[in-house]
């Protein structure tokens, strides 16, 4: 059957759909900077392109099945703040997403797939958490694959795949640059030789910003402390490398959408999103705990003033 466009069809055909046989995709990636040599939409083309890569492979394999891709969500949070990133609230992209899931999974929709291109960590909780609540109340299999493959990738867990496509081993200071490589730097530029060469801008010469573990903490660091709104060696990158790394994490991506799908437990939670703290809805409830606590002590620190001040005589 044909990749099927959501925004394309009329209700009626999206009711017609056999739900036991549908897949649906969805990609949600910011707009945010990625240095002076690449675009705004870097993460989003890349969601984009895995969605596509994706509905291609599961189309091949399931001749008798529909895949529908749902227009693109340019959303998301913890990215690096310039002019041109654009910056949601952690909780804004969960509940956007989480309603989308409802949305369909109200209507009986089974399978449904978050693509992700942007590796902040208050992103991947978030789309982990609105998956799994769709998936808790609804029963649908609603899953964000980047959640667990972007911190693998960034762990080196798929160096050896690469490798495989590369038709060589990585040297060793293409797995060390890679080690601490994050934000537009030599992967996700080597990336984008492969998939939009035409809007990468001038790269060989940027210098490597590799900041320290505490200084990876401050807030915007890559703009702010030094940097050009890049972590990593930009200058390093190769369309060789980008191709091999592209089909490496699709052919990842499509396993752990195969294994999920058959799968009828819920999904186990990544490492990430078994952190509390992470997640908006843990900090906003604590907030609003703290408050009503402050509130209350406010309340007793008050009436004991006036009685203070009004001794019973």
């Amino acid at each position: 059957m044909p990749l099927l466009s959501l925004e394309d069809l009329s209700y009626p055909a999206v009711a017609a759909l056999d739900r036991a046989r549908t897949v649906l995709l969805l990609s949600v990636s910011p707009l945010e900077e990625h240095g002076p040599h690449l675009p705004l939409n870097v993460d989003l083309l890349a969601a984009e392109h895995f969605a596509g890569a994706l509905a291609e492979r599961f189309l091949a394999d399931h001749e008798d099945w529909n895949v529908v891709r749902m227009p693109p969500l340019p959303v998301g949070c913890g990215g690096f703040d310039a002019p041109g990133t654009v910056e949601v609230r952690a909780s804004t992209v969960r509940n956007l997403v989480y309603d989308f899931g409802a949305s369909f999974a109200r209507h009986g929709f089974r399978y449904l797939f978050i693509c992700n291109g942007h590796g902040a960590v208050t992103q991947l909780v978030e789309l982990e958490d609105a998956a799994r609540s769709v998936e808790r109340k609804y029963g649908m299999k609603m899953v964000s694959l980047s959640s667990s493959i972007i911190p693998e990738i960034l762990g080196g867990a798929y160096w050896e795949r690469i490798e495989r496509f590369l038709g060589r081993p990585l040297s060793q200071e293409e797995r060390s640059q890679l080690a601490v490589d994050t934000h537009a730097g030599l992967l996700e530029t080597s990336v984008m030789l492969e998939l939009r060469p035409e809007q990468v801008g001038e790269y060989q010469h940027l210098q490597p910003y590799t900041p320290s573990r505490f200084t990876r903490f401050i807030p915007n660091h890559a703009m702010r402390i030094g940097g050009s709104g890049y972590v990593g060696y930009p200058a390093q990158a190769t369309r060789e490398l980008g191709s091999a790394a592209v089909k490496a994490f699709v052919e990842v991506a499509y396993a752990k959408m195969l294994e999920a799908m058959d799968n009828p437990a819920r999904e186990r939670r990544s490492a990430l999103a078994k952190v509390p703290v992470l997640r908006a809805g843990f900090r906003q409830r604590t907030g609003l705990v703290m408050a009503l606590a402050a509130a209350v002590a406010f309340g007793y620190f008050i009436a004991r003033r006036r009685q203070d001040s009004y001794p019973d005589t």
